[in-house]
């Protein structure tokens, strides 16, 4: 992965699917390797709503989270079977 200053980087899927779908901007997937690694800008507004996440009271429309996911989890194959996209 890319040296990223200022990025959050996790390797939860649902985590990073829960930000996509809350619009957080991915910077960068690493799924070359397991587990893939997902980048974002780290702000405080995203780090409130990964507090959210940890203690269960974050609301998200189950639709919305699954379209998410379903988008890195193609980015994923994407980014693995051709690394240079």
């Amino acid at each position: 992965m890319t040296e990223l200053k200022e990025a959050y980087i996790t390797s939860d899927l649902d985590l990073a699917s829960t930000l996509v779908a809350l619009r957080f901007p991915l910077l960068d997937l690493q799924s070359t390797q397991f587990p893939a690694q997902f980048a974002f800008e780290d702000t405080e507004e995203m780090r409130e709503k990964i507090a959210l996440y940890d203690e269960l009271k974050l609301l998200l429309q189950p639709q919305i989270f699954s379209s998410a996911k379903k988008r890195l989890r193609s980015r994923m194959t994407d980014s693995s079977t051709n690394p240079k996209r």
